[in-house]
């Protein structure tokens, strides 16, 4: 009797249900399943996560550059992620780490204008962050791997620089960064294209 109960509960429950709602229930389900998670379990870490105190974006940021500052990273990717983050700290820092979307990041850089090829070298330094995040249970999934990227890859004619801008650049490259330098020489004397 409790079972045929159940059941009428049941239908008499996804009766009333919007084909909306019917899609994002059984969309959570699926996700669950796929994930070896149980919906009960899922709602309970869900409510444990929202009762976690927001964690601003930039203290976050800050917290991992000194995870990486242990790492046995590359000083030029080290550099590269500090870099990164600041920007992404100075476009988002005051805001909780949990609100920043995928669509938040995709017009941040249509803002910046940045080319395909940029925007992957940002997401490259950026998304280990947000995985970082996941992982100490700041967020709940990364925003950068749902971040639809721009089609505009920079497929123009080649420049061709002068003499002297090219002898500009090289000089301010050494300046800043003479590993970065070398990287230039290499692709202005070898016909290399640069990104």
């Amino acid at each position: 009797m409790r079972s045929v109960q159940a059941n009428a509960s049941v239908e008499e429950f996804w009766k009333f249900r919007s084909p909306e709602e019917k899609y994002e229930i059984v969309e959570l389900f699926n996700e669950a399943e796929a994930k070896a998670v149980r919906l009960k379990d899922l709602q309970s870490a869900l409510v444990k996560y929202q009762q976690l105190d927001p964690i601003r974006l930039e203290g976050a940021g800050k917290n991992y550059l000194c995870v990486i500052s242990k790492r046995s990273l590359r000083p030029s990717s080290a550099k590269q992620t500090r870099i990164n983050l600041n920007q992404l700290s100075e476009e988002f820092g005051e805001r909780d780490c949990r609100s920043i979307t995928p669509s938040d990041l995709e017009q941040w850089f249509s803002r910046r204008n940045w080319k395909r090829s940029m925007v992957d070298g940002v997401i490259a330094k950026i998304g280990p962050f947000s995985t970082w995040c996941v992982r100490e249970a700041i967020i709940l999934e990364n925003p950068c791997t749902k971040v639809v990227k721009p089609l505009n890859f920079d497929d123009g004619p080649p420049a061709i620089f002068s003499v002297e801008d090219t002898a500009r650049l090289l000089n301010e490259a050494q300046s800043i960064d003479p590993l970065i330098a070398k990287y230039l020489a290499i692709g202005l004397f070898a016909g290399m294209k640069i990104l």
